[in-house]
C-alpha cells in the first residue's frame, strides 16, 4: 500500500518529486528539508503488486509501487490493474483512474500539468494531471507490429512492451520498448 507521511508542504511546485529517484540523473535526491516530526496523512491500501519476474532478483523493477508527486498530486502506476491513479496529497481522495492496455510497471513522469508512463501495451502516454484525459500517445513500432502481442504474466501484452521506464531531460522523455534484442528494441527520445 501507500502511506504518505510527508507534509503537504513538501509538495509544492518547488519540491516535486517528478519521476523516478527524483530527477534525470536518478540521484534520488531533494533539496527539500523534512521535518523532524512527520504525521500519517491518509492511508491506501493496494493490490499486492504482481512483478514480471517474481524470483529474478536481478529484475526486481516493479516488485513494488513507484509513486510520483506534483504540486497536490500524488501518481501511482499499478502493474495490477493496468492504470495510473491520482490522489490528493492531502485528503488521499483518488481524483482519477487512467487504465492502459497493459501494465503500467515503472514510475510516470510528472511535468506542467502533464503525466506520462509506459506500459507493457509498448506504448508511452501523456495524460493531463489535473483529469487523467489522453493527450497523446506513442508507440515506436510500425502499425503492423503493434498487432502482435504475446502472453505475458498472465495476460496479453505487446511483443514489444515498453519496459525502459520514462525519464526526461530538456523536455524530452526517453523511453525504450522491446526486451529481445533478436526481435528488435527500441530506445526512444519523444518531444514532451
Amino acid at each position: 500500500g501507500i502511506a504518505p507521511v510527508v507534509p503537504s508542504s513538501a509538495l509544492a511546485a518547488d519540491n516535486d518529486w517528478p519521476m523516478w529517484r527524483h530527477d534525470a540523473g536518478r540521484t534520488g535526491a531533494s533539496l527539500l528539508e523534512v521535518p523532524g516530526a512527520l504525521r500519517l496523512q491518509w492511508k491506501h491500501q493496494l493490490p499486492r503488486p504482481m512483478p514480471t519476474f517474481p524470483n529474478d532478483f536481478r529484475q526486481c523493477f516493479d516488485k513494488s509501487y513507484e509513486p510520483v508527486a506534483m504540486g497536490k498530486r500524488l501518481f501511482v502506476p499499478s502493474m495490477v490493474t493496468d492504470s495510473v491513479t491520482a490522489f490528493d496529497t492531502a485528503t488521499g481522495q483518488e481524483l482519477w483512474r487512467f487504465f492502459a492496455d497493459g501494465p503500467v510497471r515503472f514510475a510516470p513522469v510528472a511535468w506542467q500539468d502533464k503525466v506520462a508512463f509506459v506500459s507493457d501495451d509498448g506504448f508511452l502516454y501523456c495524460v493531463s494531471a489535473d483529469g487523467g484525459r489522453l493527450l497523446w500517445k506513442f508507440s515506436p513500432m510500425e502499425p503492423e507490429r503493434r498487432a502482435h502481442k504475446l502472453l505475458g504474466d498472465e495476460r496479453l501484452i505487446s511483443r514489444w512492451p515498453a519496459r525502459g521506464g520514462p525519464v526526461m531531460a530538456d523536455e524530452t522523455i526517453y523511453f525504450a520498448a522491446g526486451i529481445w534484442p533478436f526481435e528488435g528494441v527500441a530506445v526512444c527520445a519523444v518531444d514532451a
